[in-house]
């Protein structure tokens, strides 16, 4: 008998590479932000410790932000952003940008899809409703707990051609 659990967990790392790769980034995660600590559900190139941790201090995470606000953010300058802030995440684990979409899951706001690099995000604006669109499928996937369909592989074709034409 299979876990849907594990089977979940193996799509949404599954979901975070193609993300990785569809937006030319070294890390991506989907996250469920609870009241004292941010879960990661599924990730890919995040630095050590932070790809085998499971989870990570919700004080000021740029994910914790989008879950309150309900709605995108983009940050260029992580490390800035993080100035001030005296927990883990504010070393930023080297990387400089971020870029995050609200996770709904049957219309609340319940966590994250997220995009991190070392180096600015191109045309991180543009980008925003390519990785909306992959956040609701993927946000589906976790609400029916099915795998992958054809919905989720013409969103993340969209998003690669999409990020063809607004490449810096």
């Amino acid at each position: 008998m299979v876990d849907a659990g594990a089977a979940l967990t193996v799509d949404l790392r599954i979901a975070a590479r193609i993300l990785t790769r569809i937006f030319e980034v070294k890390a991506a995660a989907v996250s469920l932000v609870r009241c004292d600590a941010v879960r990661i559900l599924g990730s890919h190139g995040l630095p050590c410790p932070r790809e085998t941790a499971r989870s990570t201090p919700r004080l000021r995470s740029p994910c914790a932000q989008v879950v309150i606000a309900g709605r995108p953010l983009v940050i260029e300058d992580l490390p800035a952003w993080h100035a001030g802030s005296d927990g883990p995440a504010a070393r930023a684990d080297g990387m400089t940008a971020y870029v995050g979409v609200p996770l709904r899951v049957q219309g609340d706001t319940v966590g994250t899809v997220c995009l991190l690099d070392d180096r600015r995000i191109g045309q991180a604006i543009a980008l925003l409703p390519c990785l909306d669109r992959l956040g609701r499928e993927i946000a589906l996937m976790i609400a029916t707990g099915k795998t992958f369909d054809d919905d989720f592989y013409v969103a993340a074709a969209e998003a690669s051609r999409t990020r063809t034409r607004y490449r810096d």
